[in-house]
């Protein structure tokens, strides 16, 4: 019965990966920006500075992002929200996509 707060708190220490991502990715499947305790997209920023060796070994649940990031981009783009954020975010994506996971 994880919330979003309780999911970026643990995923952000990368406790137990395997089973908390899955549960991450539906939340960010159904909005992208989904907030916990701090600003729209926390969740997303904590998922995306996880642990590469996390997504080296599960090329599914990357894959999984991708799409994700790949369908709501738009959310992302238009999203109402600082210019420095908006920076960190592309940065994160950015990097998320170049991880080895072949």
């Amino acid at each position: 019965d994880f919330e979003i707060e309780d999911l970026r708190i643990m995923i952000g220490q990368n406790i137990g990966l395997k089973f908390l991502m899955p549960l991450a990715i539906e939340k960010l499947n159904e909005d992208i920006l989904v907030e916990g305790d701090f600003y729209p997209g926390d969740l997303l920023m904590t998922v995306l500075r996880s642990d590469t060796v996390f997504w080296e070994s599960e090329p599914s649940f990357w894959n999984g992002m991708l799409n994700i990031l790949d369908l709501q981009s738009d959310k992302i783009k238009n999203e109402e929200t600082s210019f420095e954020m908006k920076v960190d975010w592309y940065e994160k994506i950015d990097r998320f996509k170049s991880i080895d996971v072949s």
